[in-house]
């Protein structure tokens, strides 16, 4: 449940109704079975794009600083893609810094951020940058909440608070994961304008196991609005809308960026040949090869908690089964002919697609 939803909840009989009728719902999306040979995403395009009805929620910043930050590392996905595992992943190796999405990119100054913070209705995002100076600084949730407030009173420019966190996470490198910069193709622009030749790691996952990982959490409830401007969207269709644009957009971003800064791992590989995936990132971040780069459940000190996927608490290993989920997963129709597209360029099986003269 979204903390924007319980706002509307003025009993205890409104929050037994509410949960029913979204419980039911759930159980509903997963006695789905194919129904149609025809996609309906189309139909949604007409809608104006999501820049166009919620420009405060996808806020770009456009500062330029006079000198860029040293460089750091940005764990490009869309939601639902495996990121939250491989982010715990790295944290645990001792000359990386990764913490639970940031979520400052795209802004120019802590002030905007704030505002943002508070518009969304979304305050939970706050935790991201506040459990970062907490893990930096050593302070409790209460001194680090105020140390975070005092960079917003005084509007600290984002480049700022970048510089920050890498000089207090020396000597390790800072790593940046917030899947919802893949949102935004001028949000991925930002970490050019921001740091000196940073790296990227981009995961993806097979849009059958993203969709139906992004429909069981509801994220739908929340992204629907902000993709249509409108509540009244198939659920199936923003979830496609989302795994569609955020890879879009990282691959159209990183069309522009050196071979040697940019790296692509799938989650399916993640999960079933974990040691030769880190073996590679490793090499491509050019830190020494470790084991805690293998096991997320070590105890070691990885930030598990915050921003993130909150499954990812609900096992004690990582389970290969997760890489096939995809094959087991029926959607009501088939994915549009863009989605198939991009999916056919990542190299996944599509097992239900349109007829040829049903969309261009």
């Amino acid at each position: 449940m979204f903390q924007h939803e319980l706002a509307h909840l003025r009993s205890i009989s409104d929050f037994v109704t509410f949960t029913q009728t979204e419980l039911k719902k759930l159980e509903d999306l997963k006695k789905i079975s194919p129904v149609s040979n025809d996609s309906i995403f189309g139909q949604f395009e007409q809608f104006q794009s999501l820049s166009q009805w919620l420009p405060d929620f996808l806020w770009a910043g456009n500062s330029k600083p006079v000198q860029k930050n040293e460089p750091a590392v940005f764990l490009l996905s869309s939601p639902r893609s495996g990121s939250t595992l491989l982010r715990v992943l790295l944290a645990g190796h001792p000359d990386l810094f990764s913490p639970p999405e940031p979520g400052i990119l795209r802004f120019d100054t802590m002030a905007d951020w704030y505002c943002w913070t508070e518009k969304s209705g979304l305050p939970q995002l706050f935790s991201g940058i506040q459990a970062a100076f907490t893990e930096l600084l050593g302070l409790d949730g209460d001194r680090s909440l105020a140390f975070v407030r005092d960079l917003v009173d005084k509007k600290t420019p984002i480049e700022k608070v970048y510089e920050r966190l890498q000089h207090l996470a020396q000597p390790r490198t800072f790593v940046d994961k917030t899947p919802s910069y893949s949102l935004q193709l001028s949000t991925l622009k930002r970490a050019e304008r921001l740091f000196h030749r940073p790296k990227y790691l981009f995961i993806m996952r097979h849009p059958y196991a993203m969709m139906d990982s992004f429909l069981r959490v509801r994220l739908h409830r929340l992204l629907g609005p902000i993709l249509y401007g409108q509540n009244q969207v198939d659920p199936h269709v923003v979830a496609e809308k989302v795994w569609l644009k955020c890879n879009s957009n990282v691959c159209e971003f990183l069309k522009g960026i050196d071979s040697d800064r940019q790296h692509w791992v799938k989650f399916e590989d993640l999960v079933s040949n974990t040691r030769p995936v880190m073996k590679g990132i490793a090499d491509f971040l050019k830190i020494p090869f470790d084991d805690c780069l293998l096991n997320p459940y070590d105890h070691r000190s990885r930030m598990i908690y915050g921003v993130g996927d909150f499954n990812i608490l609900r096992h004690d290993k990582i389970d290969p089964k997760l890489g096939e989920r995809w094959r087991q997963i029926q959607l009501p129709r088939p994915l549009s002919a863009k989605t198939a597209a991009l999916a056919d360029e990542f190299n996944y099986v599509i097992k239900h697609r349109l007829p040829e003269t049903n969309e261009p």
